[in-house]
């Protein structure tokens, strides 16, 4: 009787490239955040926000830290009021004939939540 071994790491291999060859794979999608009061002002400050931060991880003197605290500062001004207008403007578009799906569904965009994530299926071919 001839019995042929293999060790466990040439199993390994052999399983892991027979399922990268049978199973697709499925690139990562980026979510951009489902908000309404996510403009183009609010990446700038944002970005601008960021930009003081390295500067004052790379060099932490008291004028980069300062410069930081009121770019901080301006930032949340700006989100809160982006917020603010936003919710305005939702509060005063409801009338007697909207319906609370929409109603709903402006509100959970205005906190940001995410809608839910589709199911992506295995496809071998074209099944």
């Amino acid at each position: 009787m001839n019995r042929h071994f293999i060790s466990v790491e040439d199993f390994s291999e052999k399983l892991i490239d027979i399922a990268a060859y049978a199973i697709p794979k499925s690139k990562p999608s980026v979510r951009k955040k489902n908000t309404i009061w996510f403009n183009d002002e609010f990446k700038e400050v944002r970005s601008n926000r960021k930009k003081a931060l390295q500067k004052v991880k790379c060099c932490p003197t008291d004028d980069n830290i300062q410069r930081y605290k009121i770019i901080r500062a301006k930032t949340r001004k700006t989100i809160k009021t982006a917020r603010r207008q936003s919710w305005q403007r939702f509060v005063s578009s409801i009338n007697s004939r909207t319906s609370l799906k929409k109603v709903w569904n402006i509100v959970n965009k205005v906190a940001g939540k995410r809608s839910p994530i589709e199911v992506k299926h295995l496809q071998d071919g074209d099944k």
